[in-house]
């Protein structure tokens, strides 16, 4: 009988929990991918989902019919209110903070006759009025955000510049001045500005198109009347509009000679894309299941307050969520017709911890509230950006440890280590990252100290240095260092690299005619270049290199510098003796490795100084390395036309047949190379072929 009840109580427990682990696993499963990039800004690296889906609201849940095109969603903070913009049915929806309808606005009282929206597209709310841009009316129309009566009418604003133009707002945002900046179609000089009366003011942050190549070329050869008629068709460049508490405009655009995100100032110049490592750009490298990629293609972008922002890409349904300075956070959503995607994402709003996305094409606003991962990054992010760098540690040690490949954790991390002036731990910390300002930053910080921790002992080993070099300068004197070294011939030739570095055109023509030089010292010199340079690509300050040293592949790196080398030997060779050159194959190689002298003296001091300077002296690094590098091909070119004995415009034609040479090499190599490898792949088709059929 026990044995009985407890097959009844085990089968019980068995139907009872089924259900239960069922919701608890559709809980965890989401119907879309969540990612951010790794340092490189090129890998896509997962991420737990910041966001889930809480829930889906249609006309039909709300009991007011089908939403046809949802075009905007607007959250009024002071009014506590959601409304809703559906084109397609031209009204706008008016909800409460439980997502129930409070009112719709489909039709208001003018000048005593009733009047209404056509094709409405926008939806704001600023100093207790509700401003609706009533598109196919040419028009935008303000309410009493409480009573819903109208206040004014804001019609075609003349514009000079412009001449005859129809006046189609699509999307706009106001100030607390109530100035109002309006993105209308058709008209591609910038934003529209308009005072609280409508009376147009200026443009605002006409975006300044980069024409290529080509298109410079058709430009230099059209009419005017071309050219006008390329200007007008121009299309236009902004679709979505969002002001912050500062006043600083966001901007999104799906045209892809201009940032796809911008944020203005009150001049109109974008701050959000100067000086900056990061650009805002959405997906960089990121491939479908099927290997699909795509540009993203934004269309509406929101803020919160503390300056993080999230924009919205309508040809994958993804959000991508930023920081203030470009970097992103996280990215989640999907196209799709599940619930939490989407299958014409069109607007974005960002509702407390939560945000809304609506759907034109399925007439849904899906809500994402926020996990204990996206809870987690929030907390982190708003204490680093309230000044409690210690406290946000905390956060982002419990972020490493939900996502341990998180790479802006480590980003932040480092950073409060600077705020705590622990330079060391954080340069250790932002080695590998995208951190690049930050690591400057740090380095700048950690050298003031050991200057200021060793600054007598600093002095005092240059004064050691200093006083060693007079005493081997006697020493070498005494000696008679220099008339002893110099009784070998291959000293004097080594030497002799000096004169030709300085004094090329003499130099060269004794390293030939006189025999000053030989293959023995060139040999020399070019194990030299190649080991120095070797040193150089390995151990260079990570400021410059932007590499770790165990992730550098020297042998490459050697590689690619000295086999154009050996191909402009081989290929000069070759034209030159088609053109009545002198100089054979040695003495092209012996001038060649002569000409690196430049370098090998160099590399040492360079290397040097690539551990002490920042990264905001960079210029004066790379201006020696510049110097450097132009004075060693200065002296290959003029190693090469003494060697021959050719006139410098001759030397010039030969020189450039030499370039024209090395890339027929070149590519010679490389179908060599593509025909071994085709062979191969063939060879073993067949082996398989015939393992197959024998057994």
């Amino acid at each position: 009988m026990r044995k009985k009840y407890l097959l009844i109580i085990m089968a019980l427990l068995l139907i009872v929990g089924t259900p239960v682990t069922a919701m608890a696993a559709d809980d965890v499963k989401m119907p879309y991918y969540s990612y951010t990039y790794d340092e490189t800004c090129e890998e896509a690296v997962a991420v737990p989902a910041p966001y889930a889906e809480e829930k889906s609201v249609t006309g039909e849940s709300l009991g007011i019919g089908a939403f046809n095109g949802i075009s905007d969603v607007f959250y009024d903070e002071t009014g506590q209110r959601l409304y809703l913009t559906d084109s397609g049915n031209n009204r706008i929806v008016i909800l409460k903070m439980d997502y129930s309808v409070e009112r719709i606005l489909d039709s208001f009282q003018n000048g005593g006759q009733e009047d209404g929206f056509l094709n409405p597209s926008a939806v704001y709310v600023k100093n207790g009025l509700l401003y609706v841009s009533d598109t196919d009316h040419h028009r935008i129309v303000a309410f009493d955000a409480e009573s819903l009566d109208l206040e004014k009418i804001i019609d075609q604003p003349e514009i000079k510049l412009l001449g005859e133009y129809t006046f189609l707002p699509k999307s706009f945002a106001i100030d607390l001045a109530g100035r109002i900046y309006v993105i209308a179609q058709n008209i591609n000089e910038g934003i529209v500005q308009l005072d609280e009366n409508g009376n147009f003011e200026r443009f605002v942050g006409a975006p300044k198109v980069q024409l290529s190549f080509s298109d410079r070329i058709w430009r230099a050869i059209m009419t005017e009347a071309q050219k006008e008629g390329l200007d007008k068709a121009v299309p236009t460049e902004y679709n979505a509009i969002c002001l912050d508490g500062d006043g600083f405009l966001y901007l999104t655009t799906q045209d892809s000679t201009i940032p796809p995100i911008s944020k203005l100032n009150c001049q109109g110049n974008d701050v959000l894309n100067e000086n900056t490592t990061h650009s805002p750009n959405g997906d960089n490298a990121y491939y479908e299941n099927k290997g699909i990629s795509k540009v993203s293609s934004f269309v509406d972008v929101a803020v919160r307050s503390d300056g993080i922002y999230a924009a919205l890409d309508s040809s994958k349904g993804r959000i991508f969520v930023y920081d203030q300075e470009g970097v992103l956070l996280y990215c989640f959503g999907a196209n799709g017709s599940q619930k939490g995607t989407f299958m014409s994402a069109s607007a974005i709003e960002i509702f407390g911890e939560n945000i809304l996305v609506t759907d034109r094409q399925s007439g849904t606003l899906t809500v994402f509230t926020e996990t204990a991962f996206g809870n987690t990054v929030d907390q982190a992010v708003t204490l680093m950006l309230g000044g409690k760098y210690t406290e946000s540690g905390e956060s982002w040690n419990e972020v490493l440890r939900q996502c341990p490949n998180y790479d802006y954790a480590y980003l932040s991390l480092a950073r409060t280590r600077i705020q705590e002036k622990d330079y060391n731990t954080a340069l250790n910390m932002l080695k590998g990252t995208s951190g690049f300002a930050y690591y400057t930053k740090a380095f700048e910080g950690m050298r003031k100290n050991v200057i200021s921790d060793h600054f007598v002992l600093f002095f005092l080993g240059v004064f050691v240095v200093v006083l060693l070099c007079f005493a081997a300068k006697r020493v070498w004197k005494k000696y008679r260092i220099t008339e002893r070294l110099n009784q070998y011939q291959i000293v004097r030739e080594l030497k002799f690299s000096n004169h030709t570095m300085f004094h090329p055109l003499d130099g060269f023509w004794d390293l030939k005619r006189e025999k000053r030089g030989s293959v023995k010292a060139a040999n020399i010199l070019t194990i030299l270049f190649i080991i120095l340079y070797g040193l150089r690509a390995q151990w260079s300050g990570y400021i410059f290199s932007q590499a770790l040293p165990e992730n550098i592949d020297v042998i490459f790196e050697v590689v690619s510098m000295v086999l154009p080398l050996g191909l402009w030997i081989v290929s000069n060779w070759c034209f030159t003796s088609l053109m009545d050159g002198e100089g054979t194959m040695k003495d092209i190689y012996v001038a060649t490795a002569y000409a690196l002298k430049p370098y090998i003296i160099t590399a040492i001091p360079m290397l040097i100084l690539s551990h002490c300077l920042s990264g905001n002296e960079a210029f004066i690094y790379n201006t020696f390395d510049g110097i450097i590098m132009i004075w060693m091909l200065g002296l290959v070119f003029f190693g090469m036309m003494i060697t021959n004995n050719y006139s410098l415009t001759k030397g010039v034609v030969v020189a450039l047949l030499t370039i024209v040479g090395i890339c027929l090499m070149l590519f010679l190599m490389l179908l060599c190379i593509s025909i071994v490898q085709d062979l191969s792949s063939f060879a073993a088709d067949i082996y398989q072929e015939m393992i197959y059929r024998t057994y």
